[in-house]
């Protein structure tokens, strides 16, 4: 059982991890929010046509109790999201994604507060994590002409903030996922984000309107990897402890970082280097301690 909740949580690391790299190019030429969007909705008509003709109960399963919770889980994860683009928008993918993939510390801390206990490694995981962060997060200005200094690039918040609605959203996601299933509870909540997505761009008067039809087919990718992984999750919630599922499915960021210095050759300092080696050895730490 234990093995098939790891092996879901790898396979939806790797999907987010390669959606990632699609994310960051298209967001900085349809702007994060219609990208975010665009692929969700996507998403969205892909799980509603699959479960139209493989679970005819799934109607009057999403009036239920948890389906109401995943509706919830939807709107969390929607803010989550707007924050993660907007990071990918703004920031390079070898800090970003690092520092939003450790929203496990978030899940493990609420996993605390609500009865679950960690082991001294465990402990020691989240501390290299947490100073992992720090010296990914943050990078030298010199707008000064002598006195250079360090600062918190705007990209870097967003993906803090990002970490910490996942770590909320995704601890829930394991009230009804053993319930409804991991089609149901991707789809509802993923009608819920597109809700909550949709009042936000009306609030802010934004055109949907896609500016470029190259765009077209990497948000379908997009849509399609988010789906598929968040699919995989909740499968490995079904089998696994949300404590061990959820920070091995946050080792997404590894993906996402080896190919993007591969493919997309962004360059970090070395003590960037450092954090974000840090950062995935923290992670490393608490998957298996």
């Amino acid at each position: 059982m234990m093995q098939n909740g790891i092996g879901f949580s790898l396979l939806a690391a790797l999907s987010l991890g390669i959606a990632d790299l699609f994310i960051q190019k298209t967001s900085r030429i349809e702007t994060s929010i219609k990208t975010l969007f665009f692929s969700q909705f996507l998403g969205a008509i892909i799980l509603g046509v699959y479960l139209l003709f493989s679970d005819s109960s799934f109607f009057t399963k999403s009036t239920s109790l948890y389906g109401g919770i995943a509706l919830i889980i939807g709107v969390i994860l929607a803010l989550g999201n707007l924050f993660l683009f907007r990071a990918f928008e703004l920031g390079p993918i070898l800090i970003v994604s690092p520092i939003t993939s450790s929203f496990a510390i978030v899940t493990i801390v609420i996993s605390f507060l609500f009865g679950e206990k960690t082991t001294l490694i465990q402990n020691m995981g989240l501390l290299v994590t947490i100073g992992g962060i720090i010296l990914g997060g943050v990078k030298r200005s010199d707008e000064t002409i002598n006195r250079p200094h360090f600062s918190l690039p705007q990209g870097i918040r967003y993906a803090i903030l990002a970490a910490f609605f996942f770590g909320i959203g995704f601890w829930l996601l394991k009230f009804p996922s053993p319930i409804l299933g991991s089609f149901l509870t991707t789809f509802i909540s993923r009608c819920s984000s597109i809700i909550t997505i949709s009042l936000i761009m009306i609030y802010k008067r934004t055109e949907l309107r896609i500016r470029s039809n190259s765009s077209i087919v990497p948000i379908l990718i997009i849509g399609i990897l988010n789906a598929c992984g968040l699919i995989l999750y909740n499968q490995a919630l079904i089998y696994g402890l949300s404590s061990i599922v959820t920070v091995i499915f946050s080792l997404y960021g590894v993906v996402t970082v080896i190919i993007g210095y591969i493919f997309l050759k962004q360059r970090v300092l070395n003590f960037q280097y450092i954090g974000i080696i840090m950062t995935f050895i923290g992670v490393a730490i608490l998957s298996f301690g």
